[in-house]
């Protein structure tokens, strides 16, 4: 369960993926956060530096899903498979990547604001950054 970070959204992300790391197999539960009460947390996922994956994670009530690159943070070859769940303003946000990277087979969806939303993926060139 992801219990800390309740209305810091510039904080570090719940698991802060540097070289050659993976998390596999996870569900991840925001049990704090209320469709009728949504409240900003930091991202779940940052993906940084060099083959980074995140794959057979379901995400219940995530603010911010997977972040990869971002600010002065790049990324290489990021792997992101069979990733699903409920992810309430942003799903995945590719931000700095300088090589191939993967995205396969994930499912985001949210309810924000009131209103359904299907976030499923959202990219800038490199250099750029996104608020």
């Amino acid at each position: 369960m992801a219990t800390g970070g309740r209305d810091r959204e510039d904080g570090p992300a719940l698991f802060e993926m540097g070289d050659s790391t993976s998390v596999s197999g996870l569900t991840i539960y925001y049990p704090e956060q209320k469709a009728s009460d949504i409240h900003p947390y930091a991202w779940t996922f940052h993906l940084k530096k060099d083959d980074n994956t995140v794959e057979n994670v379901t995400l219940i009530n995530s603010y911010d899903a997977i972040l990869v690159g971002g600010g002065p943070d790049w990324n290489v070859r990021h792997r992101i498979r069979s990733v699903y769940g409920c992810a309430l303003r942003r799903g995945i946000l590719v931000n700095g990547c300088s090589d191939v990277g993967r995205i396969e087979t994930c499912t985001s969806t949210g309810t924000g604001g009131g209103r359904r939303t299907s976030v499923a993926l959202q990219t800038t060139p490199m250099g750029r950054s996104v608020r």
